[in-house]
């Protein structure tokens, strides 16, 4: 587990690089105070911050003793020596950091979105995903809906509980994620959200392709 804990951090430097440089292409063309710039710089600060996560993980040594460290004052709750809850506990940890992952990506993209809409289409009423997939030509076809499902059941601890209460299945970089009712999306990996994210770098920096766009004033 140590191995993919690295393999994740390496991944996240990657990102944080990558948006980093998205930053710097539009500081330099003069958009300090534009909205691409901001943007590219809250993703840096994401990436970091669960880099920050990882790390602290990675120090703490032993995947029993990383998970001793925090449950050792509730032994009647957690006992130390009972191995099957506390490898329960490093999945758990796991999957909140997957999910602290994407949340936080998906919060600064749907509120970067969101200042498209209230400046360029204050009266559309859409999920701000779905209006600028359809406006701008960005995440084409059903990758609204599986950013939007995967964020839903994020809060739900990780349960798929659509309103309409029908499976779904979504299928994105040749793999298929199938969700049903009532049941966690365990199949949506860290290395899902990384990859997820690098979506959204690369379909955020063809939105900001748009000049007018990427310089709307929010500095």
């Amino acid at each position: 587990m140590a191995d993919d804990i690295q393999l994740f951090i390496d991944r996240l430097n990657q990102l944080s690089s990558k948006s980093f440089e998205f930053a710097k292409k539009h500081r330099e063309a003069g958009r300090e105070k534009g909205l691409a710039y901001y943007h590219y710089g809250r993703y840096v600060s994401c990436f970091m911050g669960v880099k920050t996560l990882l790390f602290s993980h990675k120090l703490a040594g032993s995947e029993i003793d990383f998970a001793a460290k925090y449950i050792r004052d509730l032994p009647e709750i957690f006992p130390i020596k009972d191995l099957p809850i506390a490898q329960r506990y490093m999945k758990e940890t796991y999957m909140a950091i997957r999910f602290v992952l994407f949340q936080n990506l998906y919060s600064q993209t749907e509120f970067t979105f969101r200042i498209i809409q209230r400046s360029k289409l204050p009266d559309d009423k859409r999920n701000p995903f779905k209006l600028i997939s359809t406006e701008f030509g960005i995440m084409k076809g059903d990758m609204p809906s599986f950013l939007i499902d995967v964020r839903n059941s994020i809060h739900n601890n990780g349960h798929y509980f659509p309103n309409n209460k029908t499976d779904k299945e979504y299928a994105f970089l040749q793999k298929q994620f199938k969700f049903e009712v009532g049941k966690p999306i365990e199949d949506v990996t860290m290395n899902d959200i990384l990859d997820i994210c690098d979506y959204l770098l690369d379909e955020t920096d063809k939105l900001f392709e748009n000049e007018e766009l990427a310089s709307i004033n929010f500095n």
